[in-house]
């Protein structure tokens, strides 16, 4: 015990004395006594006084001053290595050893510098200045803080009156037309009397500058608002020169191809993609509009829409040339692939082998050949039996033309496509699908399209703006499918559950979860299914992989006949909230119903339309697929091999909830950790949710519309999460326990579930 203190005393208290070490150099307020590069002050803390309109963290974002920051076993490194470098006995090898690695950390800490220190100072009055605080003043000091003993440089802040805006004037726009000057001035939305702010009224500029380019005026600029601050009525009075030039129309549109040994996209194909025609008025919105189209045929590699200057040009007309660079049109790329499914929340890895070609006809038009045997549910395959491995076999093609026509202020593409999927369900029960959708039709609206109208004016609360907000949808997917599904060995599956069996529940168990997969193997067609479905897409979020602001929604109703006797609905709707200190807020709500028709009679529901819960991407307290509302019969299930059975028959409802705090460590000061550091993070999140009402023919009835929103028959779970980016998302590892099991109606805290995946979970 005594050699442990004495351990404990001689790590540490070096390490205290580097931290709180006494400085006896005399700093002054806005100035400090020069000394030798070995007596620099460093800076242990930085902090701001007197700031209210800004918080801390965005003072620090205009500001270089920065305090050192090293950690734990640095402060120790640094320590011994000064000392060892003092010390002419110790042998050259360690002197050398610590010579560099305290060269390393000497980049890493900081000093007070009084030039930096004053263009910080005048940083944040500018900060303030744009803003409306013209009269701010802004002063520091440096020196030991009488009460934690810290050397710290400090911004003392005045912030003085916040300016109003007086007047707004745009200059140089009279002449022009009516219609344009009209739409130029409604741009002007903040108006006198509002709180002076240098971004907003940039903002009503550039938007004046966008009307003037889309609407012909090609040459048009504008000189940067001159602000005259009035500080007697302490207000702002704000003009700006706007040049509009003469107004260009487009006399000349030249395609010109960069082929690199590809075949050509028809020319009516690139025509059809541009938004603009000869003797149109110059408008940059659509020119922007036409790159998107020609990128979105996925043919070209490189697209530019620019002026030429040998063109059919004059003072009122422009020549434009569209720059059409191809890309590889036959690919054959094998990968290691790791993906998720959404319909049981599976993260799956296998191999990919995917032939592409992009222009098959010659006017766009995709084809694709793939083959992916893969893993299924890398989760359950991390704490099962090699015997319990699920894989899956898939293969097929898709034919796209990603343009076909116009229609409803929209663009409309189209597809078909082909899978063949063999899987194991359970063994030794296999599913065999043939799956064949031939026809998808794609709108992509030019304007958002509102689903939910009944939200109007007459409900005008701070709920119902908000989910006015989020009633945008951009896509809508119509597409029609057949499958044929039959099962594989399904009668020796039978045969095995049923070889046993001791009491009369197991018998019904087997019964009951076997139920849909009987009606398919006595079905005498090839076609056991034709599908209906309909969906619409809102997609707002600002980075597809890691989104930190922004919404996306779905909405999809599918309808089923033949075998297959159903109809589906499913909502989504994820949201994404920045806050502060790199904290990201994300929300998830999802609910889903099935209706099936004839569920005692001669019918199914096609397995990949059934609704699961649990797994990494939906309650993470559970495993995949097992979290469910029981059935009388699940009792003796959860005590023997029947257990496995309830995996492959889902339910028909389904409501799931979460929460995630999402914290990103973001960019790290220089050491050898660093790079990886930064594009950490760390997650707490919080899960809720149930599925009701068994696909089984008793199972099917066992809940009622109450149940759904009783929080005791739902599941709740908890627990926190590692992630780190890639250039395909981020990996992530997620442990969550059971806060509450409704299975056993209590908490189940020592019920642990480790979840990996690609990609957050929603």
């Amino acid at each position: 015990m005594k050699n442990i203190f004495f351990c404990f005393v001689f790590f540490t208290f070096p390490l205290l004395s580097v931290i709180a070490q006494q400085d006896t150099s005399k700093v002054t307020k806005g100035r400090a006594v020069q000394r030798p590069k070995d007596f620099q002050f460093e800076i242990q803390n930085v902090a701001f006084k007197g700031n209210k309109f800004f918080g801390d963290d965005e003072l620090f974002t205009v500001i270089d001053s920065r305090n050192t920051d090293l950690g734990f076993f640095q402060y120790l490194i640094r320590y011994y290595g000064e000392r060892v470098k003092r010390n002419h006995a110790a042998p050259k090898e360690l002197r050398r050893a610590f010579d560099n690695v305290v060269r390393d950390l000497q980049g890493e800490i900081q000093y007070f510098n009084q030039e930096i220190a004053n263009r910080d100072a005048r940083a944040v009055e500018q900060l303030y200045n744009k803003s409306g605080f013209h009269w701010t003043e802004v002063t520091y000091k440096y020196g030991r803080d009488s009460i934690s003993l810290i050397k710290t440089l400090t911004f003392e802040v005045a912030e003085g009156d916040q300016a109003l805006l007086d007047t707004v004037v745009y200059a140089g726009v009279d002449s022009l037309p009516e219609p344009v000057l009209k739409e130029v001035l409604k741009t002007k939305t903040y108006t006198p009397g509002n709180i002076y702010s240098e971004e907003e009224i940039q903002k009503n500029i550039n938007a004046a500058f966008t009307i003037l380019q889309d609407s012909g005026y090609y040459y048009a600029k504008f000189a940067q608002p001159f602000v005259t601050v009035l500080s007697e009525t302490k207000s702002d009075s704000v003009f700006t020169q706007f040049t509009p030039g003469k107004r260009q129309r487009i006399s000349q549109i030249i395609l010109t191809d960069s082929l690199n040994d590809q075949s050509a996209v028809s020319l009516d194909m690139r025509r059809l993609q541009l938004e603009f025609h000869e003797g149109e008025w110059y408008n940059r919105a659509a020119i922007q509009q036409s790159i998107k189209n020609l990128y979105e045929l996925t043919t070209f590699d490189v697209v530019s829409i620019d002026t030429i200057g040998d063109g059919d040009n004059s003072d009122t007309t422009i020549s434009l040339e569209v720059l059409l660079r191809y890309r590889k049109q036959n690919e054959l790329n094998p990968a290691v692939v790791l993906n998720r499914t959404t319909i049981d929340n599976f993260v799956n890895a296998g191999v990919d082998l995917t032939y592409t070609n992009r222009n098959i006809f010659g006017a766009a038009q995709n084809l694709t050949l793939f083959l992916r045997p893969q893993f299924l549910d890398l989760s359950r395959i991390a704490t099962n039996k090699v015997k319990d491995y699920d894989w899956e076999l898939q293969t097929g093609l898709q034919y796209s033309q990603p343009y076909i026509f116009n229609w409803l202020n929209a663009r409309w593409s189209y597809s078909f496509n082909y899978l063949f999927s063999y899987r194991y369900l359970v063994r030794p029960l296999q599913l065999r699908t043939h799956y064949i959708r031939p026809a998808t039709f794609t709108a992509q609206f030019a304007k958002p399209i509102p689903i939910f109208g009944v939200l109007d004016n007459t409900f005008n609360t701070g709920v119902t703006r908000f989910f006015k907000g989020l009633d945008v949808y951009d896509q809508l997917i119509l597409d029609g499918s057949i499958e044929s599904q039959k099962p594989v060995r399904y009668d020796s599956t039978e045969r095995k559950y049923r070889s046993n069996l001791l009491k009369p529940e197991e018998e019904r168990a087997v019964v009951e979860n076997l139920y849909i997969y009987k009606q398919l193997n006595d079905y005498p067609y090839f076609w056991s299914s034709f599908i209906l479905s309909t969906t619409f897409i809102g997609d707002r979020r600002n980075d597809f992989f890691v989104p930190s602001n922004g919404f996306y929604s779905t909405i999809a109703v599918d309808w089923g006949t033949f075998l297959s006797k159903f109809t589906r609905g499913q909502f989504l709707l994820t949201y994404f909230h920045p806050t502060f200190n790199k904290f990201v807020f994300a929300y998830k709500g999802r609910l889903g119903k099935i209706l099936w028709r004839d569920s005692r009679g001669s019918s199914y529901v096609p397995f990949e339309r059934h609704f699961f819960a649990g797994g990494s991407n939906s309650v993470r307290g559970w495993p995949s697929r097992e979290l469910r509302a029981p059935l009388p019969s699940d009792t003796t299930q959860l005590n023997n091999e029947l257990r496995i059975l309830q995996d492959i028959t889902g339910s028909a409802t389904l409501i799931e909830g979460s929460f995630e705090a999402r914290y990103s460590f973001g960019k790290q000061k220089t050491y050898f950790l660093s790079s990886i550091v930064s594009e950490m993070g760390m997650v707490a999140f919080g899960d809720f949710g149930n599925t009701f009402n068994r696909l089984t023919p008793d199972g099917y009835e066992q809940a009622t519309f109450k149940d759904y929103f009783n929080p005791s028959k739902l599941g709740w779970a908890a627990g926190l999460g590692l992630r780190y980016n890639t250039p395909v998302g981020p990996l992530r590892l997620d442990v969550a326990t059971r806060l509450y099991d409704p299975a056993i109606q209590s908490p189940n805290f020592k019920h642990i579930q480790v979840h990996v995946g690609l990609g957050h979970a929603f």
